[in-house]
């Protein structure tokens, strides 16, 4: 029974029924005591024994199941473990510290041996009666630990007649996090762009798992993850065949596993396999239905195959044209002769589109209207309009060459959705344009507006109409005339309805004079 303060028993006499006691187990709160208000001191005594061994009793209970919990994962541990490698740290002998790897297949007394890089052992022993784990260079030991447990200890190692204090800490490397310490280094070298680090990185994660087929964590999903892992590193190598076998086995380890359908349909086209990886692509579509990526990616295959076969003049006309931008992007050769690519895109991006026009004799006419696959071939032969984006900033003195750029990518945007998701990236790129209507003519600050208009479906374009800046550029140039089929303002204005862009509109509308170019 805890000592109790000299108030206690008055307060309780007077009607107190709840209180804290310091007691073995620390500070208890006793509750509600039931006490007869003409309880003598000895009753109300009693009373407080009979509370205090409930709540120890509770206290122990409490204790025992946390040590049953922690002995029930011990014993799992042990069950189930079978270290891939020791990490020893800590010890007074500083040449006993270091990693302990698996020594080839090798084991003493029920347990692996492991060994590390100075000649030093990690094994089980069993000697005399005894038996546990011994740290050291055979036959000296340096630290031991009596134990019957297979699972090398962590702490408490006694120090030997060959070891000094203090004592190391040992940890164990499960198979699973050796593998995540690989896959780790494999992510780090591949967002650093070290391509061969990362595939070797991925390489010991999947030989790790390899090795220990079984253990615990490291089932098929992991190993396919890492196989298409190594897949995209081999693919910004260039290796081909490499990266669709890791391809195949992702795919084979996850049948839903969209990126490994991905990765096959990339490693195919490197190894000009057209039909697997247009086939890739459409297994791809049947796991994941409506998929984006990989529809922008089927278009892509689709004009590729078009301008292999030759017979879309336009596609051929526009595939030497992007043959030869690329080339003279890339040598920063002279704008005028960008330039000269440039003025012939859009033409090549349109084309004549039968209509209904109840004013000619036959009921037929013809209007201009995006060419889809030309504009699809345009991204593709830009990378994703990679190669366009670096021109698209203020260029005084290079306004031409600026124009043609716009004017080019909003022939390419205009209703192409796959292209509008592209152009997402890059888009923002106009915001200077539009703030420096002072300094810029103004078919430049006109071609801004049309991409702006052929983006105004996307959010990241009517995003750009909330900088006063770009809002206040872009009504200027709506509050000009414009009697051409692009038509800007009727692209922005559908789009802010079909959206119901509200808070886009009425920024606008808070430009002066924007009420009067819209209505």
């Amino acid at each position: 029974m805890p000592d109790v303060h000299p108030g206690l028993i008055p307060a309780i006499m007077q009607g107190a029924a709840s209180f804290e006691l310091e007691t073995n187990a620390g500070i208890q709160q006793y509750k509600h005591l039931n006490v007869p208000e003409d309880a003598g001191e000895t009753e109300i005594m009693a009373t407080l024994q009979a509370a205090n061994d409930a709540l120890n009793a509770k206290h122990a209970a409490k204790v025992k199941r946390e040590f049953e919990v922690a002995e029930r994962a011990r014993l799992e541990r042990t069950a189930r473990s079978d270290a891939w490698a020791y990490i020893v740290s800590g010890a007074g002998s500083a040449e006993v510290n270091g990693e302990y790897h698996r020594d080839g297949d090798a084991r003493k007394n029920g347990a692996r041996s492991y060994r590390s890089a100075s000649g030093h052992t990690l094994s089980r022993e069993v000697a005399c009666g005894s038996e546990g784990w011994i740290l050291g260079r055979a036959p000296r030991a340096s630290y031991a630990y009596q134990t019957k447990e297979t699972v090398a200890p962590e702490e408490n190692w006694s120090v030997q007649e060959h070891g000094a204090a203090p004592a190391p800490r040992v940890e164990e490397i499960e198979p699973i996090d050796a593998v995540d310490r690989a896959k780790r280094a494999g992510n780090a070298a591949f967002n650093a762009g070290e391509m061969e680090a990362a595939a070797r990185a991925y390489t010991q994660a999947i030989a790790i798992a390899a090795k220990c087929t079984g253990a615990h964590g490291l089932d098929d999903d992991l190993i396919g993850k890492l196989r298409a892992n190594r897949a995209e590193a081999f693919l910004q190598l260039e290796r081909w065949e490499e990266a669709a076998a890791d391809a195949d086995v992702a795919i084979e380890s996850d049948p839903c596993f969209v990126k490994a359908y991905v990765r096959k349909a990339r490693a195919s086209r490197g190894l000009e396999q057209w039909e697997e990886a247009a086939s890739a692509l459409r297994d791809a579509l049947e796991v994941s239905p409506g998929n984006k990526s990989v529809l922008a990616l089927l278009e892509e295959e689709h004009v590729r195959k078009l301008v292999r076969e030759g017979g879309d003049a336009t596609l051929s006309e526009l595939a030497a044209l992007a043959g030869r931008l690329r080339l003279l992007v890339r040598k920063r050769s002279s704008a005028k002769d960008v330039l000269a690519i440039l003025k012939q895109c859009p033409s090549l991006l349109t084309a004549l589109k039968l209509v209904h026009d109840p004013n000619d004799p036959s009921g037929r006419g013809y209007v201009s209207a995006p060419n889809h696959d030309a504009q699809v071939y345009l991204r593709l032969a830009t990378d994703g309009f990679a190669l366009l984006a670096p021109l698209v900033h203020p260029m005084p003195k290079q306004p031409d060459l600026l124009r043609e750029v716009l004017e080019t990518l909003a022939a390419s945007c205009l209703e192409c959705a796959t292209n509008q998701v592209a152009m997402d990236k890059y888009i923002a790129q106009v915001v200077p344009l539009l703030r420096a209507k002072d300094q810029l003519p103004f078919d430049v600050l006109r071609a801004a507006v049309k991409l702006l208009g052929a983006m105004a479906h996307r959010a990241s374009a009517r995003r750009l109409m909330h900088d006063p800046g770009s809002a206040e550029g872009l009504m200027y140039v709506l509050s000009h005339p414009d009697g051409s089929q692009a038509r800007p303002a009727t692209h922005i204005i559908t789009a802010i309805h079909e959206m119901n862009d509200l808070a886009t509109l009425g920024n606008l509308l808070s430009v002066e004079g924007a009420a009067d170019v819209f209505w």
